[in-house]
């Protein structure tokens, strides 16, 4: 069951770069393991609609906050390198996470 589309952690990634391409790829190679890459979230607006693998950039970092909330996201992945960190309700884990992938 775990490997169903609509169940799981649904997971977006931070970054669009050739890590977290990989991340994605090697997330969406393993439906079992009980994650979904719903998309991505970079800082380049040229992006935002542009598919990568399959999923495609769904917004800016800028827009994290409203994002996780609308896409119902459980974890952020961490397209440079970070490790997954779990979305808290407040956003401020969020926001920590993109300085970090940006620092």
């Amino acid at each position: 069951m775990l490997g169903h589309p609509e169940l799981g952690e649904r997971i977006l990634i931070v970054g669009s770069g050739s890590f977290a391409i990989e991340i994605a790829r090697e997330t969406l190679s393993r439906p079992d393991a009980g994650f979904r890459v719903i998309g991505f979230v970079d800082n380049d607006p040229a992006l935002v609609g542009k598919s990568l693998i399959n999923p495609k950039v769904i917004g800016l970092t800028s827009e994290l906050a409203s994002l996780v909330k609308r896409e119902h996201v459980d974890r952020l992945g961490g397209g440079h390198g970070r490790p997954a960190w779990p979305v808290s309700d407040s956003g401020i884990a969020a926001a920590e996470f993109v300085r970090r992938c940006f620092d």
